[in-house]
């Protein structure tokens, strides 16, 4: 039905845009990739369009592409904060995770009500060593999405990385003689409420 549509109506936007979401959930990345292709090239593209190829790209594990395909999206929709967790992981899978955790955190400037950046700067947040801001990304993340199949999976991270935050005194002391001023205040507060 879908090529039917396509030949009848070669120029709609909304057509394309399910047969490239169809190709990608029948996992036929090829069309979806060639299709997506076709999306970003129209003069109507939206974000959506970039988010269905670089969805694409992400699937068949071409991450160099999907990280140009979600550059090139937030460089036309900057205020969309969704690109900015999708281009995050992209970069993240291309082994650069400096420029995924800047890309997440811009994304939390531009819409911090969007709860997929806090999603995965918890998760890079426990993969670097930071319980800190681990727990404090994972409780937002938490407070945002509580009841998917992520949320049990942030609910285990942030309870490790409590664990690991208050594992021996060292780890809090680390924050207050090298953390930022933010880093110090959460630690001393949380110390006051340990000593009570």
């Amino acid at each position: 039905i879908i090529e039917v549509a396509r030949q009848r109506y070669p120029d709609n936007l909304s057509i394309l845009k399910d047969e490239a979401s169809i190709n990608n959930w029948k996992k036929d990345y090829f069309k979806a990739i060639e299709s997506g292709k076709q999306l970003i090239a129209s003069p109507d593209a939206d974000e959506q369009c970039y988010q269905i190829l670089g969805s694409a790209y992400r699937a068949d594990s071409k991450y160099v592409e999907a990280e140009k395909v979600y550059s090139q999206a937030v460089a036309k929709y900057p205020e969309n904060s969704l690109l900015y967790a999708e281009l995050g992981d992209a970069l993240n899978q291309n082994k650069k995770a400096p420029q995924a955790r800047d890309a997440w955190e811009k994304g939390i400037e531009v819409g911090p009500s969007i709860s997929s950046n806090y999603y995965f700067l918890t998760k890079f947040y426990a993969e670097h060593g930071n319980p800190l801001w681990s727990v404090l990304y994972g409780e937002m993340f938490i407070n945002f999405e509580s009841f998917s199949g992520r949320t049990s999976e942030i609910r285990t991270v942030v309870t490790d990385q409590y664990t690991a935050l208050f594992a021996t005194p060292s780890v809090l002391q680390n924050y207050v003689d090298g953390g930022q001023p933010f880093e110090k205040a959460v630690v001393l507060t949380a110390n006051t409420i340990i000593n009570v």
